[in-house]
């Protein structure tokens, strides 16, 4: 999760596994591989994978 106040966001770091999923723009941790349900999902926006628990993400608008 990240935890934000007034003038700082902090982002969550995952521990040191074999394979970690990251954002492509920032780095961001995002989940562990053991996380991932299915690489075919379709989101609302098109293609998309599925994770169990993912961290560094908020919700918005739909």
């Amino acid at each position: 999760m990240v935890k934000m106040t007034k003038s700082k966001t902090f982002q969550a770091y995952l521990p040191h596994c074999h394979r970690t999923y990251s954002c492509i723009h920032c780095r961001a941790h995002l989940a562990n591989h053991d996380e991932l349900i299915s690489k075919s999902f379709q989101g609302s926006q098109g293609r998309a994978y599925l994770f169990n628990s993912v961290v560094n993400v908020g919700c918005g608008p739909a």
